[in-house]
Parts: structure tokens; C-alpha cells; sequence
């Protein structure tokens, strides 16, 4: 990463009840960058993006964005430019896709801004746009997903929280998702990600922080991290990593 960050996470500790789910986390998303938070589950990685996007409270820790501390309240997290697209999609079932699509922009005071960005979306994913009237809860689990993050982006967000974003799904819809995120990236969004994909999280991440026991334990480049006996034993569940991806990377057999 180069210049200041744009997201700053110094000594979160947050717990549900009396069990301290993350403890001590520290890290930084710059400008355009993708960053990954892996482990295996339980290790506190979906907490730390609740805790972020003000989904879960936080027990101490400092959350800074551009610098500036960040509010714990929903309109402050979208005011300083977060979205958080969750785990297990989270659409409204029994609104149509276009109804989805506004609840992401129901902030938007500009009517023509929130429909240039809903005109976006739909170049974006032209599936959603053919089931604008449709009720979400009768799209595929793809279909969903790709609304889930649409919605999101529909708040027009510097920082994107993605959690499990191919969970369930087909290859090909995972494709889509990767090439998404490699757009995004080059458009300058930010991306923390959260994905149990080893070989998606390998070929986007630039960045990647490994977690256990809600600590980060092992910090780097993704290049240099993978062939590190940690990795292996917490992310990649012990195999090797001999099989090239697109970008230069390696990614588990």
C-alpha cells in the first residue's frame, strides 16, 4: 500500500456476551486496494466487517477512514463511504429487484444520481436488469448475490465490505464475481474481503491478513504469504499451492 490509507483498523477487540470473538485486530485498506481477511471459521473475520460497518458493536479499538474516526451509527458508516454487502446475501425476499436496488440509494437525495447508478447496476449485471419487476426471493442464488452487491454499490461507496460472496455458487457466477472485484479495484474502490475461496481470494487480493482465535497472526503481500506453513495449515487446510493463477499468483491444488 501507498499514501494513507483509506481505512485504518487499530485494536479492535469486539465480543458477543462474555466471549471475546476479536481481539487486538489491526490493519489498513488503501485507495483501490483489495485486502483479504482469511482463516478458517470462527476466526473472527465476519465479526471484524460487522464491527466496521456498525452491524455489531465494537468493545474498544479505534476505526479511522480518510483519517477521521468513524461513528458507529448507519448513516455515519454511509456518509464516510462504507458498504457492506453480508454473508448469506440478505435481500428482501418479497420486494421486487428494483425495490432492492432503491433501498441501497434511499440516502440519495438526487433522484437523477440514484438512477444513473441504478443504470449502472444493470450494465453491471444485465441479469438484474431483465428482473427489475421480479421478486428477489424467486432469483438463483447468483442472482441474489449479484443484487446484494448491487444494492450496495448503489450508495456509490469508496469502501466496499464483501463477505462470502461466492458461497454456494456456481463457477461461472464466480467468475462474474472475481471479474467485479478486478473492476472495482481498477475503478479505485476499495475492497475488504472476506471469502473462503482460496483460489478467488488468491487471484484479487493484494493484501492478505490471516486470522485465528480473533487475532491476526500473519501479515503480507498475498504473493509472499502463500507458501508459509500458517497458511497452509489455517487457510489452505494443509495442501500446496503449485497451480499458477491469472495474475502471478498460486493458489491451492
Amino acid at each position: 500500500m501507498t499514501g494513507a490509507p483509506l481505512l485504518e483498523v487499530r485494536d479492535l477487540h469486539v465480543s458477543y456476551g462474555s466471549v471475546a470473538a476479536v481481539n487486538g485486530v489491526s490493519f489498513a485498506v488503501g485507495r483501490g486496494q483489495v485486502v483479504a481477511l482469511v482463516g478458517a471459521n470462527g476466526a473472527g473475520k465476519t465479526t471484524t466487517l460487522r464491527a466496521i460497518s456498525g452491524m455489531h458493536a465494537r468493545g474498544s479499538g479505534t476505526i479511522l477512514v480518510e483519517g477521521s474516526p468513524l461513528k458507529t451509527s448507519a448513516r455515519a458508516v454511509l456518509d464516510a463511504g462504507i458498504a457492506h454487502s453480508p454473508e448469506g446475501r440478505q435481500v428482501f425476499p418479497l420486494m421486487t429487484v428494483r425495490e432492492n436496488l432503491q433501498v441501497g440509494a434511499h440516502l440519495v437525495k438526487d433522484r437523477r444520481l440514484a438512477a444513473e447508478r441504478e443504470a449502472r447496476m444493470v450494465a453491471r449485471f444485465p441479469v438484474l436488469g431483465e428482473r427489475l419487476a421480479q421478486s428477489a426471493g424467486t432469483l438463483s442464488g447468483g442472482e441474489q448475490q449479484m443484487l446484494a452487491m448491487a444494492r450496495a454499490l448503489m450508495t456509490g461507496p469508496s469502501l466496499l465490505l464483501l463477505d462470502e460472496p461466492t458461497m454456494g455458487l456456481a463457477p461461472i457466477v464466480v467468475g462474474v464475481i472475481r471479474e467485479l472485484i478486478e473492476q472495482l479495484s481498477a475503478e479505485g474502490t476499495s475492497i475488504l474481503l472476506v471469502e473462503e475461496s482460496a483460489d478467488l481470494t488468491l487471484r484479487v487480493a493484494e493484501e492478505m491478513h490471516l486470522m485465528d482465535g480473533g487475532r491476526i497472526v500473519l501479515s503480507g503481500p498475498t504473493g509472499e504469504l502463500v507458501g508459509t506453513e500458517e497458511m497452509r495449515r489455517l487457510y489452505l487446510g494443509g495442501q500446496g499451492t503449485t497451480s499458477s493463477t491469472s495474475n502471478g499468483k498460486e493458489s491451492p491444488q
